[in-house]
């Protein structure tokens, strides 16, 4: 059979499915105007050409990208946080059509409040760059007290909403609804934004039958990313690899 054949075939197989049974084919995601959102909807413009090691200060970074401020509230550091888009999904209604991606950019000052460092990074990157950033950070024994909370909003099959972390000494709690003993974390990973634009979405995979479901969907704030990552830094820093 030519391959006009079969594509004709295709093509009446499809017509029939839609007229038979109301099925309508997928439509296609397509460019938009391209923009850059702040966390309260605004349209913004990046630049972050002002960012130079040992020049740009404190105060500078604050008066340019204080509107992406995530509220990390940490004296030595700043995280910028953004959302960008150019593609909508026609398949979607609504501003859920368009298709986010988010962007983060992660500032270290020096002694004298100057920029050491700074890296910009996309949401799948997220983890690789904060575990990176807090193996060159000094130690913060705050940090390390335990339990700890953190509020994540859950988005698993058989629970949703949300609800808190508790995380123990030898486990991480769901508040009280599902704990995940700690040598049962494999993995740790964000999968993209949330639901909110100062959200990003991860997953925590678990990897012994004992726990009831093997992977775990929640948007989290950024400060408490932090804190997560940090915890599993101290308790299980193999599901950070």
């Amino acid at each position: 059979m030519t391959m006009p054949k079969r594509l004709a075939i295709l093509v009446a197989g499809g017509a029939a499915c839609v007229l038979n049974c109301g099925c309508a084919p997928p439509l296609p995601v397509i460019p938009a105007t391209p923009k850059k959102v702040g966390y309260g909807g605004e349209v913004r413009s990046v630049d972050l050409a002002f960012l130079r090691s040992g020049s740009a200060t404190r105060q500078e970074v604050q008066a340019q990208l204080g509107w992406s401020d995530v509220g990390l509230n940490r004296p030595s550091v700043f995280w910028g946080r953004w959302r960008s888009s150019s593609f909508l999904d026609l398949n979607r209604w609504g501003d859920q059509r368009i298709l986010w991606r988010g962007h983060n950019v992660l500032v270290e000052f020096d002694e004298s409040s100057r920029v050491k460092r700074f890296q910009e990074f996309a949401d799948k990157n997220l983890v690789a760059a904060v575990n990176g950033w807090l193996s060159t950070a000094g130690p913060n024994s705050a940090e390390k007290r335990l339990p700890q909370e953190v509020v994540v909003r859950v988005r698993g099959k058989n629970r949703r909403g949300e609800t808190r972390l508790v995380l123990g000494e030898e486990s991480i709690n769901f508040e009280g609804t599902l704990n995940v003993p700690l040598p049962n974390v494999s993995h740790v990973t964000c999968t993209g934004t949330g639901a909110s634009p100062s959200e990003v979405r991860l997953t925590l995979q678990a990897e012994r039958p004992s726990v009831a479901e093997k992977e775990l969907v929640f948007d989290v704030e950024i400060p408490d990313v932090v804190s997560l990552l940090e915890f599993l830094r101290l308790k299980r820093p193999s599901a950070l690899r």
